[in-house]
C-alpha cells in the first residue's frame, strides 16, 4: 500500500500489546493518542467509513508539483501507520526526531511487554 513519505509504521505486536492482546483495542488507544479523539466519540471499530479499522486512506501527502509523495510498503494486518505530520508532532516539529522518538517508544514498549509476559504463570498442568 502507498503511504506518505515520512510515515512511521508501529508494528502489530505493539498495537496488540497496547490493547492487552486485542488489536482493535490497540487501534482505539493509538487513535486517541495520535488523533486526539475523545473516549466516547467515534471509537466503535464497526462504525467504519469503508476502510479497515476506520483509518484514513494513506497517500494523501503532497510534494512539490502537486504529485503525491508516497512510498510503497507491505503492511501486515494490525500495523498502525502514523502520518508524517504525526511523526513531526512526536518530534516537536522535527521529522527525524519524531522517528527516533517512535523507535525508542517501540523498543521500550516491547521490553515492558516481554517483562510483563515473563512474569505470568505458565500453563496449568493436570
Amino acid at each position: 500500500m502507498p503511504v506518505p513519505s515520512g510515515s512511521y509504521v508501529i508494528p502489530a505486536d505493539i498495537v496488540s500489546a497496547m490493547g492487552e492482546g486485542n488489536t482493535i483495542a490497540g487501534f482505539k488507544i493509538l487513535r486517541r493518542v495520535f488523533g486526539g479523539e475523545p473516549y466516547d466519540e467515534g471509537a466503535d471499530p464497526y462504525d467504519q467509513a469503508g476502510t479497515p479499522y476506520n483509518e484514513p486512506l494513506p497517500g494523501a501527502g503532497r510534494a512539490s508539483g502537486g504529485k503525491a509523495s508516497t512510498a510503497p510498503i507491505v503492511a501486515a494486518g494490525g500495523e498502525y501507520v502514523l502520518s508524517p505530520e504525526q511523526c513531526m508532532d512526536a518530534g516537536d516539529g522535527d521529522m527525524e526526531m519524531g522517528h527516533r522518538v517512535m523507535d525508542e517508544f517501540v523498543k521500550r514498549f516491547r521490553a515492558k511487554t516481554v517483562k510483563t509476559l515473563s512474569k505470568l504463570p505458565g500453563p496449568r498442568r493436570d
